[in-house]
């Protein structure tokens, strides 16, 4: 008995699994018994399966773009510190914009109970006319930021205005002074 009420406890014989605990992205543990692996409290959740574009954000009612979700996340970064991405391919007109202190973590099953780093979440910019393409952006991320399990593309912006598209920079991921960034098991 790890000290915590069998009822309520979900591996009583576990005594880092308990209700209350932090659950840690990426680890496919439930530590605190909620039914997910991830700490849904503190999570934005996104994919393409019964989404929505505003709140609330529950794993049955997701956003359904990333730029969405951190953009919800920009204005309560005291609240939220994670986003999660259901395995799938994700293209937009608009980058996908990091936020200090705020990890990206890809590669979720259908319903979020599952995380595996064998599946990656796709983030694809398509930008055009008389603009860079940038997959990621962020700057000044001086605190731990993680992108796991991501595969992270700027689509070759091949409008061929007279005055942008050609010629034009295809970048992954920007990020301009960021020491805390870390990208782990992910393409860009």
């Amino acid at each position: 008995n790890d000290g915590v009420n069998d009822a309520a406890d979900c591996a009583p014989t576990d005594p880092t699994v308990f209700p209350g605990n932090a659950d840690a992205p990426g680890d496919n543990l439930d530590s605190n018994c909620d039914g997910y692996p991830v700490d849904v409290a503190r999570t934005v959740f996104v994919g393409p399966i019964g989404c929505a574009n505003s709140a609330p954000n529950r794993p049955t009612r997701p956003f359904c773009r990333p730029s969405d979700a951190m953009s919800y996340v920009a204005s309560r970064t005291s609240q939220y510190d994670t986003v999660v991405l259901l395995t799938a391919t994700y293209t937009y007109g608009s980058y996908l914009q990091l936020i200090n202190g705020v990890d990206i973590y890809g590669g979720y099953s259908d319903d979020f109970f599952t995380y595996t780093n064998s599946e990656r979440s796709s983030f694809r910019s398509n930008m055009s006319g008389n603009l860079d393409n940038f997959g990621a952006r962020g700057s000044n991320l001086t605190s731990s930021t993680v992108i796991s399990n991501m595969e992270i593309r700027a689509n070759q912006n091949q409008s061929g205005t007279s005055n942008g598209g050609y010629g034009r920079s295809s970048v992954g991921l920007h990020c301009v002074t960021c020491p805390g960034l870390e990208v782990r098991d992910s393409t860009v």
